[in-house]
């Protein structure tokens, strides 16, 4: 515990140390690929791969407060996905293939043996790699799939920093990743880790500028309404911490099924209510590019819906809750969760 707490701390520094302007490209300019090439000289990409590979063998209940940190600093970048991603597959991974930001894409309905399509492929601006996953059909192999081989197309909102990825060469369709693993509750589950680091640099900003700001001759904090508002903020980024960090610790070998899907729907629900507070709280001041919470604000609507919405894990929890052998919704809780 006491390494894993000195990692920790060095892991923070560092990105700290990073954060101060936005990671805008992992392949240009100083806040790119030099970011991003201290990240992989300090060997943090690599801490959930076995000692023997040169990592330090982190689980995922370890992993809960390094995922929160690249949220709550380097927002832009897939840093919590690579780290996982680095840890499971690490055998597939070239010596230059390792040390490249990697992304999670989900394999598109339209897709068929001559094309490959990811909708709205997660960190498609800045992952240079891609494990393709099918969540509807267990049978399909994921794939590991260079980004430069896809015909790229950004979205019709300028702010995502996702992309539409199609590979259309059959035999550019990557190498097969054969061995059974639930990444899409993995993904889900890092990417709650990830938003619930936003959210906690959000409200920090938010308390912040709330102090600072004056109206009326008073500091906005006083007013009654923007205390009450703040509470409302506090109180669902404190929920989101807490399911993160219990459906971490309850995943050990692999994501909890359920958990997973809970950390992600409800990680949303306090982003959909925090991001609405944030701004009305600072006003106009808040879009600015200049200003850090459109950084982060921006990263969490495009997360909301990574890895499966609210909604959807809502239903899937549902469907598990009235297929299942429990009684009532108590006995439900106490023997899935």
């Amino acid at each position: 515990m006491n390494d894993n707490k000195a990692l920790l701390e060095g892991f923070s520094d560092l990105l700290e140390s990073l954060s101060s302007h936005p990671f805008t490209s992992t392949t240009d300019g100083e806040n790119g690929s030099t970011a991003w090439q201290k990240i992989v000289d300090s060997g943090f990409l690599g801490i959930m791969a076995n000692e023997n590979a040169g990592g330090a063998g982190l689980a995922i209940p370890d992993m809960q407060a390094f995922w929160v940190e690249s949220g709550a600093n380097a927002p832009e970048i897939p840093l919590g996905l690579s780290m996982l991603i680095s840890g499971l597959i690490e055998k597939k991974l070239t010596s230059e293939t390792k040390n490249l930001p990697i992304s999670i894409a989900l394999r598109s309905v339209d897709s068929d043996e001559n094309t490959l399509r990811c909708r709205s492929a997660a960190f498609g601006s800045s992952a240079e790699y891609f494990v393709v996953i099918d969540p509807l059909d267990p049978t399909w192999s994921p794939r590991l799939l260079p980004k430069n081989d896809a015909d790229q197309e950004d979205l019709s909102l300028p702010s995502s920093s996702h992309r539409n990825l199609t590979w259309s060469n059959p035999h550019s369709f990557g190498e097969k990743i054969d061995f059974s693993y639930p990444w899409l509750e993995a993904a889900a589950l890092v990417t709650a880790c990830t938003m619930t680091g936003s959210l906690n640099r959000i409200l920090e900003i938010t308390l912040e500028y709330s102090k600072q700001r004056s109206q009326f001759g008073k500091q906005i904090s006083k007013f009654q309404a923007i205390q009450q508002q703040l509470s409302v903020m506090a109180e669902e980024i404190s929920a989101a911490n807490a399911i993160t960090q219990y459906a971490c610790m309850e995943s050990l070998e692999v994501p909890h099924p359920l958990l997973s899907g809970v950390a992600k729907a409800r990680t949303s629900q306090a982003a959909e209510k925090s991001l609405k507070i944030a701004h009305a709280v600072h006003g106009a001041i808040g879009i600015t590019e200049e200003y850090s919470l459109q950084r982060f604000t921006r990263a969490l609507i495009d997360w909301k819906t990574d890895f499966g919405s609210e909604s959807f894990w809502n239903k899937r929890i549902g469907k598990y809750l009235l297929g299942g052998q429990t009684k009532n919704f108590s006995e439900f809780i106490t023997t899935n969760l």
